[in-house]
């Protein structure tokens, strides 16, 4: 394999086991693992990279650690953030985003060694382009005492509510609106 085709295999490895981390290969998001394909690769040998990965996958061959060790010799910091990028557009296809995916996330984007703050912001910027249900399960921890969530939340509400005015008319807005109703029905929610 050529250096393009190895981090193309280990980002379809990562992509897979992100897509399978409840115990089920979700189809959306495996569709979406799917979709990137670098143009340097063709169709036919990507086919053929998809199909080892789900083989291995099913064999329980594949490994977290052997494929970030792999990304973090082969790839330039902007190259791991543009397949974290294309990580988080698999978690969130579906509208459904767990903090499981969130944290995988971020243990894989540790592992990268890119810094908190990075993930921080990508993970804003995923999230806020993207179609999700619900916000407010993705800001706190369950195991937070109520008057910890509550205080986070507020917090999260200012930051967003700030943010509102300063995006473009779209999705973005809309999304940040609705981030901004959920949090503040969990506030409600949790205060009574």
């Amino acid at each position: 394999m050529d250096f393009i085709e190895i981090i193309h295999k280990r980002y379809l490895e990562l992509a897979y086991l992100l897509a399978s981390s409840d115990g089920n290969l979700d189809k959306q998001e495996e569709e979406e693992a799917k979709a990137y394909k670098p143009k340097e690769i063709s169709a036919t040998k990507n086919n053929d990279l998809i199909k080892q990965t789900k083989e291995e996958l099913s064999r329980n061959e594949l490994s977290y650690t052997n494929s970030i060790r792999e990304l973090n010799e082969l790839c330039r910091k902007d190259e791991k953030i543009f397949l974290l990028n294309l990580m988080f557009k698999i978690i969130t296809v579906d509208g459904f985003v767990k903090n499981e995916e969130i944290e995988l996330l971020k243990n894989i984007a540790d592992a990268l060694d890119l810094e908190k703050k990075l993930f921080e912001d990508l993970k804003e910027k995923n999230l806020i382009q993207a179609d999700i249900k619900s916000f407010s399960h993705l800001i706190v921890s369950e195991s937070l005492p109520d008057v910890d969530k509550i205080k986070l939340l507020k917090k999260e509400f200012i930051k967003w509510n700030n943010r509102l005015n300063s995006l473009p008319a779209g999705i973005e807005r809309d999304n940040a609106q609705a981030i901004i109703n959920d949090i503040s029905e969990q506030i409600i929610e949790l205060s009574s």
